[in-house]
């Protein structure tokens, strides 16, 4: 299946996740999200503040 001319997923979605994989010995695990953040720096923070679709809190966590 061929995507449309010019219809590329260049132009159709943004890059806005990141793919991390983890392996364990058991199903027993916990991923603590919050400890692997990297803050934002101060400039982008106050743009992502700007955007009303995102989550204060989250901006706050940082990435």
């Amino acid at each position: 299946m061929q995507a449309a001319s010019g219809m590329g997923a260049q132009r159709l979605f943004a890059n806005r996740h990141a793919k991390i994989a983890w392996f364990g010995k058991t199903d027993k695990y916990f991923f603590d999200l919050d400890t692997v953040r990297e803050p934002f720096d101060e400039v982008i923070k106050k743009a992502y503040m700007k955007d009303k679709r995102l989550c204060p809190e989250s901006v706050e966590k940082g990435q």
